[in-house]
């Protein structure tokens, strides 16, 4: 027994060497691969440490950006304020002229309205009362180109009394018109 325990000793040392052996191969490929790990997290590191310094002009850019973009909403909604208080002046002047244009309007026009009746009634009568001292010069004329002028007879009588009653006529009018006016003319010394 001896010699297979000898032999199974030396089996067992062989097998233990070559563990140790394995061993030994597998932590150095541990290290090494640790190492490379340790190379590519120093790489990405660096990577990072450029990146940053690269990302912070951009950061503080975007930061000074960002306040101008609000410096301008600011002005641009002030502008809108003030824009708003124009057009709110502007509509409240509008309807203060609309209203005093109604105004003036409602105060002139009555007045206007009466002067020009007034001088149309004027102008009316003064135009009736040419018409019929037109008419009278005419039935005038017409009396004085008759050749027998006889005024006890039935033509005579009619005539003068158609010219009488035509001047009375006329005369009425007249006074008529004159009293409109006059009228008028006491209700704008009212007004």
């Amino acid at each position: 027994m001896d010699t297979t325990t000898s032999i199974f000793l030396i089996i067992s040392v062989i097998i233990q060497i070559i563990v140790f052996l394995a061993v030994i191969f597998l932590v150095l490929s541990l290290i090494k691969i640790i190492k490379s790990l340790s190379a590519r997290i120093e790489n990405l590191q660096k990577d990072f440490d450029d990146f940053k310094v690269k990302l912070e002009p951009g950061i503080e850019d975007g930061i000074v950006l960002v306040k101008k973009l609000n410096k301008i909403a600011d002005t641009v909604e002030n502008n809108i304020h003030k824009f708003e208080n124009v057009a709110d002046k502007f509509k409240s002047f509008s309807e203060d002229v609309i209203e005093f244009g109604s105004k003036v309007k409602e105060k002139i026009e009555p007045p206007v309205l009466d002067t020009v009746t007034t001088f149309t009634a004027i102008f009316k009568g003064v135009k009736t009362f040419f018409e019929r001292l037109k008419d009278h010069d005419k039935l005038k004329s017409v009396e004085e180109n008759y050749l027998f002028e006889n005024t006890e007879s039935d033509f005579g009588k009619k005539q003068e009394s158609i010219e009488s009653s035509e001047l009375k006529d006329d005369f009425e009018d007249i006074n008529k018109e004159l009293n409109e006016v006059r009228k008028k003319l006491e209700e704008m010394k009212k007004v």
